[in-house]
């Protein structure tokens, strides 16, 4: 009797020991499934915004939420910072921005639509490597936006690079061929899926979105040198709102800063007409963008004004309006070093 009872002292323990094991590695979420939360990141253009659809429940990742919670039993909650119109360097600086007490499962990029080919794998793997640095144990999923039509240079830089950081390729450009519809169908514009588009966008995710949740061992790796080591010289991200800058004449603000050496990106909202912008350092004009805007919906854009620029001690920038200045967000400044 007393042997019985020592045998139930140890065996109970082993049993429920054994079940938390399962429970916790059994559909390969590890510590998601302990606190039955999920968290996604989406970093993107317009289609990583879900433009296209017809309302805001019909977006593609909107799906998402009730397949987890019916499938797995899980609460998938979902930060997107996606911005219409913007290239990869906007999604390097939007993640950049992010909390970095944040603790996210898995980012998904949607970038090259509009991206020049020059810089595109520069940027990104420039957001992919911050994904990595600021959430080392967050999984990477990269989207062949079905726009591109075809496996065009910037697919392919997409593969290799998605490849290199083991990331999960969703691919909607065979997707949209494989749907039994032509393209037109599920594109009313050219370039943003439909509301039928939409839903080929989410199966097509969520195929992948299963194989990662169905891996036991999920754990992402991070990688030891970037594909490009460049990626790494871009250092001491600083973003520098419209409050550290102080207005100087009618459609002018000036900022007094320091830089050997660095890249400058602008942070602003288009206004109707014309939207000029001219930045100086140090009295010398560095760079100037001018864009006419005809709609009447505003975007924001996050792009690159100057690559490597050298600032002593004050950056002007100028603008055509005062409702173009009240647009401005701020900037973006990184210091170059030559570190490999």
């Amino acid at each position: 009797m007393i042997q019985q009872l020592k045998l139930k002292k140890i065996v109970f323990p082993l049993i429920v020991i054994v079940l938390l094991l399962i429970i916790i590695t059994g559909l390969g979420i590890g510590s998601r499934q302990r606190h039955n939360t999920f968290k996604m990141l989406i970093v993107g253009d317009s289609i990583g915004e879900g433009a296209g659809a017809s309302g805001p429940s019909l977006k593609w990742y909107k799906y998402l939420a009730p397949y987890m919670k019916e499938a797995y039993g899980i609460k998938l909650d979902i930060t997107n910072v996606s911005m219409g119109g913007n290239s990869s360097y906007a999604g390097y600086a939007r993640v950049m921005e992010l909390d970095e007490g944040e603790d996210y499962d898995l980012a998904v990029i949607c970038y090259g639509e509009n991206d020049q080919i020059e810089d595109f794998s520069f940027y990104y793997e420039s957001i992919l490597k911050a994904v990595q640095d600021k959430y080392p144990a967050c999984k990477l999923m990269t989207i062949l936006e079905s726009s591109q039509r075809d496996y065009t240079e910037k697919i392919k830089i997409i593969e290799t690079l998605s490849a290199y950081y083991g990331a999960y390729v969703v691919d909607t450009i065979a997707a949209f061929r494989d749907s039994g519809r032509t393209y037109e169908e599920l594109c009313d514009d050219g370039t943003h899926p439909n509301d039928e588009g939409q839903k080929v966008y989410y199966e097509t995710v969520k195929e992948q979105l299963d194989i990662f949740l169905k891996q036991k061992d999920v754990s992402a790796v991070p990688v030891q040198k970037p594909y490009d080591l460049e990626v790494v010289n871009y250092t001491d991200f600083k973003y520098y709102s419209t409050d550290d800058f102080q207005k100087a004449g009618e459609y002018a603000c000036e900022l007094e800063m320091s830089i050997p050496a660095g890249r400058l990106g602008i942070d602003y909202t288009t206004v109707k007409g014309v939207n000029l912008i001219t930045v100086y350092a140090d009295g010398q004009k560095i760079s100037e963008k001018e864009i006419g805007w005809d709609n009447d919906l505003s975007l924001r854009f996050i792009e690159v004004m100057s690559d490597k620029c050298k600032v002593d001690s004050k950056i002007r920038i100028e603008f055509s309006s005062p409702e173009q200045m009240e647009a401005f967000h701020g900037i973006i400044v990184n210091r170059y070093e030559e570190l490999e």
